[in-house]
């Protein structure tokens, strides 16, 4: 399943064990099926394949896609380790960045609880 394979990777990248193999058949399962994953998934999968410097590009690419079309069922916690993954791998895409950007433009809770702004202590 693809939960099993978000495990998986998530499991090397945990043990700081880079495989190449099972990093490429993971790849490969991913771009056959990356609609079938959890957003959850998604971000779990690019923050494995972020610890490990394990770009491929095709895959990223896919996943990337996938969440731009999904953003509000990413949550907080998934979008800001998505965004983080992506800086660390280096990997600009367009339109997942366009659409975090826009959904974190939304005043954060503590700002519209308070009617203050969040960058003044």
């Amino acid at each position: 399943s693809e939960q099993n394979v978000a495990n998986a990777v998530y499991s090397l990248a945990l043990l700081d064990f880079r495989h190449e193999g099972l990093l490429n058949a993971a790849a490969a399962d991913i771009l056959c099926r990356v609609g079938d994953f959890t957003v959850q998934g998604l971000a779990n999968l690019l923050y494995a394949f972020a610890l490990l410097s394990f770009r491929h590009e095709a895959s990223l690419e896919a996943m990337c896609t996938c969440a731009s079309t999904r953003i509000p069922e990413l949550g907080e916690q998934s979008l800001t380790i998505s965004l983080y993954s992506l800086g660390r791998l280096r990997f600009f895409h367009r339109d997942l960045l366009s659409s975090m950007k826009t959904s974190l433009a939304a005043p954060l809770p503590c700002a519209a609880s308070t009617g203050g702004d969040a960058s003044t202590g």
